[in-house]
């Protein structure tokens, strides 16, 4: 029968040195794989709030040129937030705006925020503090949306806290379809001169608004 020659010590614990090499080498490749996999996942979930943060913007820049549409026929005082034949902003054949659909990462209930039209919100420094400014807003918006909304519109930090306004959320939610409950700004210094912007309501909300007309 033929023997089977076993390797020399020294030969055997070079044989082994090598095989934990290549176990110490293959744990370092599946950890550096997993960090670069965690990497991955926040970078794409950071993309995916800039584009909700940019849709947001550019549906409130929508509505807000639907209502610009409307003012060489009706007063601005008139402008009503509906299909209405003589004043609607949503009446196609006066040109105005269509109705803009929040996309549902961007809001925190689905179908149930929804845009609204408020002309009873007074801002500091825009128009005359003492009047209230015609606006857009989009209540209840993700803390993560309002993040990247300010981080776009007034280059602030991703991680900072969007400014306190003023008003609960029941009270952005509130508008010309209802009793358009007002909200007072005018003294509030972190959202001075913003036309544009996502802050923080009473109750720790967050809405997005756009000033369509600064009286």
């Amino acid at each position: 029968m033929k023997q089977v020659r076993s390797l020399p010590t020294q030969q055997r614990g070079v044989a082994i040195g090598l095989v934990l090499v290549i176990i110490a080498l293959l744990a370092a490749l599946g950890a550096l794989m997993m960090s670069s996999s965690r990497g991955s996942f926040t970078n794409s979930n950071q993309e995916m709030n800039r584009i909700n943060a940019t849709s947001v913007m550019e549906q409130g820049m929508n509505l807000k040129l639907g209502f610009e549409r409307m003012f060489p026929y009706v007063n601005a005082d008139d402008v009503t937030f509906d299909t209405d034949a003589t004043n609607g902003v949503f009446n196609p054949s006066k040109g105005g705006a269509m109705v803009q659909i929040p996309s549902p990462k961007a809001v925190v209930t689905p179908g149930t925020d929804v845009w609204v039209y408020k002309k009873t919100v007074k801002i500091k420094g825009i128009g005359l503090d003492a009047n209230p400014d015609y606006l857009v807003a989009l209540p209840n918006v993700t803390l993560e949306t309002c993040r990247h909304i300010n981080n776009q519109v007034h280059n602030t930090a991703l991680s900072a806290t969007p400014p306190t306004g003023a008003g609960t959320l029941a009270d952005w939610k509130d508008g010309v379809d209802g009793s358009d409950t007002a909200v007072d700004m005018s003294a509030v210094a972190a959202v001075d001169t913003w036309s544009e912007g996502c802050m923080a309501t009473s109750d720790t909300k967050y809405v997005h608004f756009q000033v369509v007309v600064a009286r």
